[in-house]
């Protein structure tokens, strides 16, 4: 099973275009076309980190089209210890080409597929750690993340710990993620397996929030920066006072926006690390799993029914199945 936590730090030093292409895993033909379609998206020259995944080329009809499956790449490069986001991108091109499809639509298949692969890190980066936090109290305990049982069963990650079996969802708790998942717990989509099922979301948009604010402080700063040094330039007297009255408002703003992002990273900290730009399970994240699995070996008849869940989740869709009236 791979660490993807520290496979973060050997691409953070790996430029695209100097991934090394495993012949076992992309077809030779295909090495110069792979390099070529880095420089066409704007990536060759990044290190492959997770702003490398932003502001990325979109084609509508790419945006639309089915092809290789994104998730079917990364799990077969996880099998082989071989994930990056360079050779994950390398292997769908290789598929991408091989059943013929338009050429001219690969870049923006490519872009589509590397804006999804920081949501496939999070199952293999969840399991690896949380595995390495149980084999403490359990040297036999298994994480399987076959991908034919999420297609089946629903689940992404499945524990066998301490003689009971536990189904681990691995979500994104976004605008665009949650309402996904909550069509799956409700039935929606196939029976939800039957045992003890672990809801594991990560708040993946509140930590883009974060790094944006963060961002944002940055520049002011500099703005502030520039200013200060403005003024000891001696400029005459009414652009001084202008330059007084910017940096004593901007001053103020900075204070605020440095007490809105430590509130926001205190809320976050438990939950997520950003290594290398990604966002990544933090081990108290890690540890609240575990200590959920070890409650309920002790009762785990004291845990929701999946009864119960669905009737809260189905409640708002029979609400506005019949006629109603509200006051706001």
């Amino acid at each position: 099973m791979m660490d993807i936590d520290s496979k973060t730090d050997i691409w953070s030093r790996t430029k695209y275009k100097e991934i090394e292409l495993d012949r076992e895993v992309i077809d030779p033909q295909y090495f110069g076309l792979v390099q070529e379609s880095f420089v066409e998206l704007g990536i060759a020259e990044k290190f492959m980190v997770g702003s490398s995944v932003e502001s990325l080329l979109r084609v509508p009809a790419a945006e639309s089209m089915s092809g290789p499956k994104f998730s079917d790449a990364f799990h077969k490069l996880n099998n082989k210890n071989l994930v990056s986001p360079g050779l994950y991108l390398a292997l769908i091109l290789n598929k991408f080409m091989d059943e013929g499809r338009q050429q001219n639509l690969l870049s923006g298949y490519l872009a589509r597929a590397l804006r999804s692969f920081a949501s496939f890190m999070r199952e293999p980066d969840l399991a690896y750690k949380l595995k390495i936090l149980l084999e403490v109290e359990d040297e036999s305990v298994s994480v399987n993340m076959d991908p034919e049982q999420d297609v089946k069963k629903h689940v992404d990650i499945v524990v066998r710990y301490k003689g009971k079996i536990f189904n681990l969802w691995s979500y994104q708790a976004t605008r665009r993620g949650l309402p996904n998942t909550i069509d799956r717990l409700s039935g929606n989509r196939g029976e939800v397996c039957d045992g003890l099922n672990i809801l594991c979301p990560l708040r993946t948009e509140e930590a883009q929030e974060y790094v944006n604010k963060k961002t944002s402080i940055e520049k002011k700063q500099k703005k502030l920066g520039g200013w200060e040094e403005e003024r000891n330039e001696g400029p005459s007297p009414a652009r001084k006072r202008a330059l007084d009255g910017m940096i004593q408002r901007n001053q103020s703003k900075l204070i605020e926006m440095k007490d809105d992002v430590k509130n926001l990273y205190d809320s976050l900290s438990r939950e997520i690390i950003i290594k290398n730009g990604w966002f990544l399970h933090a081990p108290d994240y890690v540890e609240t799993v575990k200590e959920f699995m070890d409650q309920c070996l002790q009762d785990e008849d004291n845990f929701m029914r999946y009864e119960d869940l669905q009737e809260i989740i189905l409640r708002p869709q029979n609400i506005v199945k019949d006629i109603s009236i509200f006051k706001k």
